[in-house]
């Protein structure tokens, strides 16, 4: 499968392919793209679910005023795991991920699709 492509960002409305996310959070991946719960505050185990695919770093898009939060208990975890742990507002989220998946590396990233 081909990497996500974003075609579109603005508050609460964000395309990648041919799919928009109207309010609605996501989860891209290097060869995907999911649908998340909305949150201002992930979940350990939505993080855990991300971790099953095994990616090499994890960015987080925490909004376009930073609203959402990462957990001390989802830092642990990717310090265990040794999975890189990155947390940028949203549009910067968006073009680090097309960066580092167009690099061929194994990212995945959680974005929150309005504050």
């Amino acid at each position: 499968m081909k990497i996500p492509k974003i075609k579109k960002v603005e508050f609460g409305n964000i395309q990648v392919n041919e799919k928009t996310f109207a309010d609605d959070d996501f989860i891209l991946f290097w060869n995907d793209c999911i649908a998340a719960e909305k949150s201002h505050n992930p979940s350990i185990d939505e993080f855990q679910d991300i971790m099953l695919r095994e990616p090499e770093l994890i960015i987080f898009g925490t909004g376009f005023s930073s609203c959402v939060k990462i957990s001390d208990a989802i830092k642990q975890e990717a310090e265990k795991h040794k999975i890189g742990l990155i947390a940028l507002r949203t549009p910067e989220a968006l073009k680090s991920f097309q960066e580092l998946a167009r690099s061929g590396k194994k990212v995945a990233a959680r974005i929150h699709t309005t504050c």
